[in-house]
């Protein structure tokens, strides 16, 4: 008796190398005891490679047995079937679907990992199996972002397809013709190639959100982005300004789209699942869902406005880094130091606030019973000290607010 050896598979594309390729060679199966997939026999050129599929259409397990499935009648007739599906975790109700077929050696593939962190889901109406790369978060303080899961790879009738339009026996990983249309994987490739496109540009505004945290530490930095008729935002904030750790909101935001992280149309819901009784090898056509419209289709990136609330000096110097333009946050600078500049105690009964002809300015008072706003003319009500909040707007849209105090000494 063989062990099953684990192997990781390095196809052509790379996107497939975190994929399990569970390679057996093998004479029989016997069917007296559970089978635990580190001790399979071998297979031989009549056998496939039976996904194990749980009721939320998830295959987390690829076993070796006779294409016919007699294996699975024996099982059943002993009672060791259930068995075997708790022994993989499977949650029930669950059922076994032919996946992969031998190749003329003997070589059965059969791609999976486990059912609590599964990247293989299976289509009962088109009896096809979708393959996703899993979503690999970022890490803290690496300058790689998270990229978010998507479709690698389409198995229907022991024949691979992959993003990049080859098809591959599954057995051996030789080309060969696919069985889907022309027309499917042409557009299984434009609709991947969309969605990469896509990852690209939500990549590019994750990095710049990062870069631009890192300068702002403690203010969180967000990029919107757009392109490829998807769109999003990333936010990133720096813990420090002596740390290059980020600790980040939303660093692994998925694509905003009903697509975007499936291409296959995939319907499980009306699915009876169980072991033997279903016919295995009956297919529907396979259905690939292109998005369509022109919508966001320029891609672009677009700094999110913040609003800074501080004291004057580092509003001051956070504007200096937060501004794109020169002049606005000169423009800032020089108002917030006309605001400071004025009094602190006054014998006016009123007085107005710092105007600017670039940006734009607004105030309201916190002490309404001591002083009121209106538009910029702080008025006296009472003697005591009054309380203004401060806030320039320059034409970039971003706020910076600073508190005020002035005391009426009569």
């Amino acid at each position: 008796m063989l062990k099953v050896r684990d192997k990781v598979f390095l196809g052509s594309n790379s996107l497939l190398r975190q994929l399990v390729l569970i390679l057996v060679l093998a004479l029989s199966l016997p069917v007296s005891s559970i089978v635990n997939p580190q001790t399979l026999p071998a297979a031989n050129a009549g056998d496939c490679g039976w996904a194990m599929v749980n009721s939320d259409g998830v295959s987390g397990a690829v076993l070796v047995g006779d294409c016919a499935g007699s294996f699975l009648a024996e099982w059943d007739r002993l009672g060791l079937t259930e068995g075997v599906f708790v022994n993989h975790g499977c949650k029930l109700p669950c059922r076994f679907v032919i996946q992969t077929v031998a190749s003329e050696t003997g070589n059965v593939a059969g791609y999976s990992s486990s059912f609590d962190n599964s990247n293989v889901t299976y289509d009962s109406q088109n009896n096809s199996f979708t393959v996703t790369q899993p979503e690999q978060p970022s890490q803290t303080g690496s300058a790689q972002p998270s990229t978010p899961s998507r479709v690698v790879m389409v198995i229907k009738d022991g024949v691979a397809t992959d993003s990049s339009g080859r098809s591959f026996n599954t057995g051996t990983g030789i080309s060969t013709t696919t069985t889907l249309s022309q027309e499917q994987y042409s557009a299984l490739v434009a609709e991947t190639n969309r969605l990469d496109n896509a990852t690209v540009q939500k990549n590019l505004a994750l990095i710049k959100s990062r870069t631009l945290a890192l300068e702002t530490p403690g203010l969180e930095r967000c990029v919107k982005w757009f392109g490829y008729l998807e769109n999003g935002e990333e936010c990133s904030i720096a813990s420090s300004a002596d740390s290059a750790s980020l600790t980040s909101n939303s660093l692994s935001s998925s694509i905003k789209s009903d697509t975007a992280t499936s291409v296959i149309a995939v319907d499980t819901s009306t699915s009876v699942l169980a072991s033997s009784s279903t016919t295995i090898l009956e297919s529907a056509p396979l259905s690939i869902v292109v998005k369509q419209g022109s919508e966001n289709a320029d891609p672009k990136l677009e700094v999110s406005v913040v609003n800074i609330s501080a004291d004057a000096e580092e509003v001051v110097q956070l504007s200096a880094k937060v501004e794109s333009t020169k002049s606005f946050s000169v423009d800032v600078e020089k108002y917030i130091n006309k605001l400071v500049a004025i009094s602190a105690e006054t014998n006016l009964s009123k007085f107005k606030l710092p105007a600017s002809r670039l940006s734009a300015e607004a105030a309201v008072s916190l002490t309404p019973m001591v002083c009121t706003v209106d538009g910029l003319l702080v008025q006296k009500k009472s003697k005591g000290i009054c309380s203004i909040a401060y806030t320039i707007t320059p034409p970039s849209g971003n706020t910076y607010t600073v508190e005020k105090t002035f005391t009426f000494k009569r």
